[in-house]
C-alpha cells in the first residue's frame, strides 16, 4: 500500500512545497537552474530531492548510495518506506500522464524521482512557445479543436525576458543524468521539437540578445523540426546557415532580414531543407529573392515539393506604414508610362513570373498544397494562369490574399484616354480567372485593391460552399466607371455573400477608402449591413461598429447561432460622452465607455458567448452581466477573423 509524503512545510503555487527565500535562492542544482521557465520562487527542491524514492541514482557524473531520509526535515517526514511502482511504468505511460499537466503541474511532477524526471523534461521542452501575452488563467484558450487544444495545454511559454535567456543558455547544457540505456547524457536542446516565437518580450530587442540567439543558441536544437519566428523583429539571414539538422525541419516560419543579400550563394542553405510541409518567409522585398529561394529549394529537393502550406509576404501589412502603388497607376498604358515616367520594374511584378518559369523548367508542381497566402504583392491577369500551372488549385481549402494590387497593362495604346474608355480596355482580370480553378475552397480572406472596377463580389459569387469568409470592400473614385455609386457596391458585396448563406459559419466585414497617405474607413448604409440577417448559420460576425449604430442589437437578434460578436472601431461605443473624459484614464475606463453596447446586444441574444467593442472584450455572464475580460485579444482574433492555422493542414 502506498503511503504518501506528509508535508510540513508551507504549500505554494500549484501545491509545492514552500521554503524561505534564504534555502533556495542560489542552490546551484534548483529547479529553476534547470527549468529555466520557472521562476526561483518555485525552486523547492534541489536536485537531490528528485530522487526521494531513488536511492541509487547517477547526478553530475558521480555514483550516490546514501539515504536520502532526512536530507530536508524541514519538508518531509515517512511514517514508513512507500511501496510504490509508479516509477516502474513505461516512460510512454509516464509521457502520456505528463502530457496531461499543465505546465507548472508537470514541474511539480519532475521533482519526484529521476524516472518522472526524464519523462517530464521531455514534455516540457517539447513545445517551447514565447509569448508574452499568454495567460494560463484564461481557460477559453483550452475551449479549442482537440488537435488545437492538446497542443495549448502541453505547450511550455516563456513570458518574460530574465526566463528567455535562461533558456536559450540552458538548452546547450547536459541533463543531470543519464535517461533510459544512454551511456552520455543528454542535453536539454534534445527534447526540443518545436519552438514558436510568437512575441518577444519587453527588452529582449537588443542586438546582443539576438545575435546570441542567432549565433549561439539555433545552432545547438539539432532536433527541431518545427521552428516559427513570427516576432515584428528581423533575424539576420546568417540563421539560415546555422540551423543544424536541416532535414529534420518540417514546419519553418521565418521574418528575416533580406536586405542585406551579397550574392545568390547567401540562398544556399535552402537547399538543405529537404522536408518542409509548412514554408512562410516575410518579407522577401524582391522578385530576386524570391527566385533564388525556390531555385535552391527545388535543386536541394530533387525538383519536388512537397508543401502544404505556403505563405509569401513582400512584406507584412500588419507591420508598419506600406506604400502601395497609387490607384492611379493600377492601369498603365504605353501613353501614361512614358508621359509620367512610371518604372514598372519597381512594382515587382515579376515575383509569379519566376515561380512559373522555376516550376515549368524542373516540370515539378505544389500538388499536395492545402493553404495559400499572399501578402503585399503585385500582380497581372496572366499571373492567374501561371499560378494554376505550378498549383494544384483544386485541393487549396484556405486562400489568404491580403493587400494585393492588381495592375493592369492595356496594350497598343498611345494616346490619353478618360477613365471609361479606359475601363472599356480592360481585360478579364486576376480573379476571374483564378476563380475557376479554385474547387474545394472552404476559407477565404481577401484585401484586394484594383482600378475602375471591383472584381471581389463575382469572384465571391463563383465560389461554392464557403464557410469562413474575411473581405475587405474597398472604394477609389475610379470605381463609378463601373458601378453607379458606393450603395450600389455594398449591395453587390452582400449579394455575393448571401449565396453562401446556408454554410458560411464565420463572416468579417471592413471597409476601406484609398488615399494617398493611408486608408480611411468608410461607412457602410445599415440597411445594407441588415440583409445579413439571412444568415443563419453564422457563429462569429465581425463588422465596423459606427456603421451598425444604433441597428447591431437589432441584427444579433436575427442570428440564432452566433457565438462571437465584434464591433470594431473607435466609434463602436458611439459618440465620446465627455462624462467619461477623465484627464487620467483610470483601469475600468475604457471598459465602461462601451459596456452599454454590450448589454443591449447581450440582451437580445442570450446564445452570444463573448462581444468585443473597439478594444474591449466582454464576456456575457447571464441576462444583463458582462464581464470584462483582459489577454484573450489573439483567442477572439482566431474566433472572428480568417487566419492561417497550420495545424489544419497538417491534419
Amino acid at each position: 500500500m502506498y503511503t504518501p509524503y506528509c508535508l510540513t512545510a508551507p504549500v505554494g503555487h500549484a501545491g509545492a512545497p514552500y521554503r524561505e527565500s534564504s534555502e533556495r535562492s542560489r542552490e546551484p542544482h534548483s529547479v529553476s537552474s534547470i527549468l529555466p521557465f520557472v521562476s526561483s520562487g518555485r525552486d523547492i527542491l534541489t536536485a537531490q530531492g528528485l530522487a526521494l524514492q531513488d536511492n541509487h541514482y547517477t547526478y553530475g557524473g558521480s555514483r550516490r548510495t546514501e539515504s536520502l531520509e532526512g536530507t530536508s526535515p524541514t519538508l518531509f517526514s515517512r511514517s514508513q518506506r512507500p511501496q510504490s511502482y509508479i516509477d516502474k511504468l513505461p516512460f510512454e505511460v509516464r509521457f502520456h500522464i505528463a502530457n496531461r499537466l499543465s505546465q507548472y503541474d508537470a514541474v511539480s511532477l519532475l521533482r519526484v524521482n529521476k524516472a518522472f524526471f526524464a519523462s517530464t523534461v521531455a514534455r516540457l521542452y517539447h513545445t517551447v512557445i514565447v509569448n508574452p501575452s499568454f495567460s494560463h488563467f484564461n481557460e477559453e484558450v483550452f475551449e479549442q479543436d482537440e488537435a488545437t487544444t492538446v497542443d495549448v495545454y502541453t505547450s511550455t511559454f516563456v513570458k518574460l525576458r530574465y526566463s528567455l535567456k535562461h533558456f536559450l543558455k540552458t538548452i546547450g547544457q547536459e541533463i543531470p543524468f543519464t535517461v533510459g540505456q544512454e551511456a552520455t547524457r543528454p542535453h536539454y536542446s534534445t527534447f526540443i521539437n518545436e519552438l514558436r516565437f510568437v512575441e518577444l518580450p519587453d527588452g529582449f530587442y537588443t542586438p546582443f540578445d539576438l545575435n546570441f540567439f542567432t549565433f549561439m543558441s539555433v545552432k545547438k536544437l539539432d532536433h527541431i523540426t518545427r521552428f516559427y519566428w513570427e516576432s515584428e523583429k528581423e533575424l539576420q539571414l546568417e540563421i539560415l546557415s546555422r540551423i543544424p539538422n536541416k532535414h529534420r525541419l518540417m514546419e519553418l516560419s521565418l521574418n528575416v532580414d533580406f536586405k542585406r543579400v551579397a550574392s545568390p550563394s547567401d540562398f544556399t542553405p535552402f537547399r538543405e531543407f529537404t522536408n518542409l510541409h509548412v514554408l512562410s518567409i516575410e518579407p522577401f522585398l524582391n522578385a530576386f529573392n524570391l527566385f533564388q529561394i525556390f531555385k535552391n529549394l527545388l535543386e536541394g529537393n530533387n525538383d519536388f515539393l512537397n508543401l502544404r502550406v505556403l505563405r509569401l509576404a513582400r512584406f507584412n501589412s500588419n507591420h508598419g506604414f506600406l506604400k502601395n502603388p497609387a490607384t492611379q497607376v493600377l492601369v498603365l498604358t504605353n501613353y501614361i508610362i512614358e508621359h509620367d515616367r512610371i518604372k514598372i520594374s519597381e512594382f515587382e511584378l515579376n515575383c509569379i513570373l519566376n515561380l512559373f518559369i522555376l516550376f515549368s523548367a524542373a516540370e515539378s508542381q505544389l500538388n499536395e498544397l492545402k493553404m495559400l497566402s499572399l501578402d503585399s504583392m503585385v500582380i497581372t491577369t496572366a499571373d492567374a494562369q501561371r499560378m494554376a500551372s505550378f498549383i494544384n488549385l483544386k485541393g487549396v481549402e484556405f486562400l489568404e490574399l491580403k493587400n494585393i494590387s492588381e495592375i493592369q497593362l492595356p496594350e497598343d495604346i498611345d494616346s490619353p484616354l478618360s477613365l471609361n474608355e479606359l475601363y472599356t480596355k480592360l481585360d478579364t482580370g486576376f480573379l476571374r480567372t483564378f476563380g475557376k480553378h479554385l474547387k474545394g475552397l472552404k476559407k477565404l480572406s481577401i484585401d484586394y485593391r484594383e482600378s475602375l472596377r471591383d472584381s471581389i463580389p463575382a469572384f465571391i459569387h463563383s465560389l461554392d460552399g464557403l464557410e469562413e469568409l474575411d473581405v475587405t470592400i474597398r472604394w477609389n473614385v475610379t470605381k463609378l466607371c463601373s458601378v453607379a455609386s458606393w450603395k450600389h457596391l455594398c449591395h453587390h458585396y452582400i449579394k455575393a455573400i448571401l449565396k453562401h448563406s446556408s454554410t458560411l459559419k464565420k463572416l468579417s466585414l471592413d471597409t476601406k477608402e484609398d488615399s494617398v497617405f493611408s486608408d480611411f474607413h468608410k461607412l457602410i448604409f445599415p440597411e445594407c449591413l441588415m440583409e445579413l440577417s439571412q444568415m443563419k448559420s453564422l457563429e462569429a460576425l465581425r463588422l465596423h461598429g459606427y456603421s451598425l449604430q444604433p441597428c447591431a442589437p437589432a441584427l444579433a437578434s436575427t442570428l440564432p447561432n452566433l457565438n462571437y460578436f465584434e464591433l470594431f472601431g473607435s466609434g463602436a461605443g458611439g459618440a465620446p460622452h465627455m462624462a467619461l473624459q477623465v484627464v487620467h484614464d483610470g483601469v475600468l475606463d475604457d471598459w465602461l465607455r462601451v459596456q452599454h453596447v454590450a448589454l443591449a446586444i447581450s440582451a437580445e441574444n442570450r446564445r452570444i458567448r463573448f462581444i468585443k467593442v473597439d478594444k474591449c472584450i466582454f464576456e456575457i455572464k447571464g441576462p444583463g452581466v458582462v464581464v470584462p475580460r483582459d489577454g484573450l485579444e489573439s483567442w477572439f482574433a482566431f474566433k472572428v477573423r480568417v487566419m492561417l492555422n497550420t495545424k489544419d493542414a497538417m491534419e
